[in-house]
């Protein structure tokens, strides 16, 4: 879980530089005139996991009171970013693919900056192609996988009032399509909702560089309690602009606790985690104005009191990209 959370959140940082250093370009060129503007990017990440959840991992697992066997694979990256600014307003609509639970998604939203409150923005996310093992806990065969219809509302503002806090809401609804271990134990049903918070705050360290410290919170309002939880977290990132790249740090730390104890293991889950990951950008690859490259690397820890759920996950990937 750790893995595709931590996935996601930095990725969608990376994202929301590309789109947001790509909103102030259109912004300031479009004082007079309302204009078009999007990025095309392809790309992957490998990943090396022992998490014995993830459906692109094993099969088959010999005992589910022990951490699952470390697996590889490797994740593509298709991603766009359509956008259309009105200039009279300087309201953006776009539509794009960001990741969502570490599964290309498809997402429509809209852009408004304002003096009084900050930039603000709502999007809705539905993901596609995302998989989940039927029952995850089998042992000695090979587990099927099913669907997960996901869609998720979100609204950020930054800047708020013309000073460095951002906060993000966003409420994630999940519905497994043949949720086979939640047939048989009722408390480990994964249907459900997720609503999650996050704060942060900009500390610009010059002209060209900030630090970030976040933190967040989310509710697991899970149909099975033993999947309900709660959680928190602290985050803190570096960024660093440059006209020839943009170099990114970001830490994570946070803990989740579960609401009643778990059917297989008689005991009520608690996890631990923690991540960190470095993102650079190169802009005008090979002297080429609009090409660019993203490349990415990191590592992300779960230690759970519950074995199964244990996980170490190592990652490097990269895309390349146009911007227009």
């Amino acid at each position: 879980m750790l893995k595709k959370k931590f996935i996601v959140a930095f990725w969608g940082v990376v994202l929301a530089i590309s789109t947001s250093a790509q909103a102030q370009n259109s912004s300031s060129n479009t004082q007079n005139k309302s204009t078009f503007s999007a990025f095309v990017d392809i790309g992957a990440i490998y990943i090396n996991s022992t998490s014995s959840e993830n459906t692109d991992g094993k099969k088959k697992i010999k005992d589910n009171m022990k951490e699952g066997e470390t697996s590889s694979y490797v994740l593509p990256l298709p991603l766009f970013d359509f956008r259309y600014t009105f200039a009279n307003t300087g309201t953006q609509l776009f539509l794009g693919t960001p990741l969502d639970s570490a599964n290309l998604g498809l997402t429509l939203g809209v852009v408004q900056p304002t003096e009084s409150l900050g930039r603000i923005t709502g999007s809705i996310v539905t993901s596609f192609g995302e998989k989940v093992w039927k029952n995850p806990y089998e042992e000695n065969v090979n587990r099927s996988s099913t669907g997960v219809d996901r869609i998720t509302v979100t609204i950020e503002v930054e800047q708020i009032a013309g000073t460095g806090f951002n906060a993000t809401v966003s409420n994630k609804t999940m519905e497994i399509t043949d949720d086979e271990i939640g047939e048989l134990f009722s408390d480990l049903k994964r249907d459900g909702t997720v609503k999650s918070a996050e704060f942060s705050y900009n500390i610009g360290l010059d002209q060209t560089s900030m630090v970030t410290p976040g933190i967040m919170v989310a509710k697991g309002d899970i149909e099975g309690r033993s999947n309900s939880y709660d959680e928190s977290g602290i985050s803190f990132s570096y960024k660093k602009f440059n006209p020839k790249y943009i170099l990114m740090l970001k830490a994570y730390f946070g803990t989740s606790s579960y609401d009643k104890a778990h059917p297989i293991y008689n005991k009520t889950r608690n996890e631990q985690s923690a991540g960190c990951m470095v993102f650079v950008n190169l802009n005008n690859l090979f002297d080429v104005e609009s090409l660019y490259a993203k490349i990415i690397t990191g590592a992300a820890l779960t230690d759970s009191n519950i074995d199964f759920f244990d996980n170490k996950t190592i990652l490097t990937g990269a895309t390349i990209g146009y911007s227009f």
